[in-house]
């Protein structure tokens, strides 16, 4: 996250990483610029409740 729960670019449309500042589609988690263009985020399985959001690992 860029700032405190901002994990979006400026157009509100792309997964941006803090680190390498790559850019993501968010549907599919394809790298469409950066340092892993081409490659895609890998998807969790996760609940959610009135607790929070779990992630399965």
């Amino acid at each position: 996250e860029w700032l405190p729960d901002q994990f979006l670019d400026h157009s509100a449309s792309l997964i941006q990483c803090a680190t390498h500042g790559a850019l993501f589609l968010i549907d599919s988690g394809e790298c469409v610029a950066g340092p892993c263009s081409g490659q895609s985020l890998d998807s969790l399985a996760c609940t959610e409740n009135h607790e929070g959001i779990w992630v399965e690992l």
